[in-house]
């Protein structure tokens, strides 16, 4: 027989960091539910910190309209931090998890924007961990620590990377749960 699981309210304020090691998804997760999240076409109530469009280096190559842009937020291969309105609801989102003075500063953006839920990442161990966790407290969020799912580096019959873009998405679909 199956068991039912009575659905809780979750908190008004609720950061969700994906904490791990170098290199196992943190980013490529939180840019997986940026792409689920981001509306289509992109809306004014997106509001983008980094990368700064259209002006960021590193998209002189890529398409010239930020809806083409957001098609593959995913694919990217630098960090973000932007806030958008989903489901009803205030989100902020930022993947660099490896420089405690970059974590800082988007997640003090993300805070003073408003929202109801922030994902971020951080390392596995301090200082980056400790950031994260002063300015949930002083900001009063409920913080919960969760991990990307990752792949173990010894497999020889998978193409690795495929298989953690996989990962990726399935933990981001898991994240969205959360809104």
């Amino acid at each position: 027989m199956m068991k039912t699981i009575n659905v809780i309210e979750l908190p008004q304020k609720l950061m969700i960091c994906l904490r791990m090691y170098q290199n196992q998804g943190k980013s490529g997760t939180i840019r997986e539910l940026a792409e689920l999240l981001m509306p289509k076409p992109a809306e004014a109530n997106t509001h983008w910190h980094t990368p700064n469009f259209p002006n960021n280096t590193m998209f002189k190559n890529m398409p010239k309209t930020i809806e083409e842009w957001l098609e593959k937020i995913s694919k990217w291969k630098c960090d973000i931090c932007v806030v958008v309105d989903a489901k009803g609801k205030r989100i902020g989102l930022s993947s660099q998890g490896d420089k405690p003075d970059i974590i800082q500063k988007n997640l003090e953006f993300l805070v003073q924007e408003d929202c109801e839920i922030i994902f971020c990442a951080c390392r596995s161990r301090n200082p980056t961990v400790k950031v994260v966790e002063d300015i949930a407290k002083k900001s009063g969020y409920t913080l919960i620590m969760t991990a990307p799912y990752s792949v173990n580096a010894t497999l020889k019959k998978v193409d690795i990377k495929q298989l953690q873009e996989f990962l990726n998405m399935q933990k981001a679909k898991h994240l969205a749960d959360f809104i």
